[in-house]
């Protein structure tokens, strides 16, 4: 099981943006899946940093970053 965090986005601790996942045995999620949601925060001056947790290991890495907490109408 992996799940998803954003860091970066001024909170106290890295913020859950979803439920777990079930990886296959190489860490890839099977086909499309929806990691959480990703909803604008007012004044986020810089990319958000995306984090997973391998619940089982312990691990964690960093997914690449987002642009998605940025846009606020």
């Amino acid at each position: 099981m992996v799940r998803f965090y954003a860091v970066g986005i001024n909170t106290v601790a890295p913020y859950s943006l979803g439920y777990p996942l079930t990886a296959g045995a190489d860490g890839t999620l099977p086909g499309w899946q929806y990691i959480g949601y990703a909803g604008c925060r007012s004044g986020q001056p810089q990319p958000a940093t995306i984090v997973v947790l391998d619940q089982s290991s312990g691990l964690v890495t960093t997914a690449g970053t987002t642009e998605a907490f940025r846009h606020c109408g």
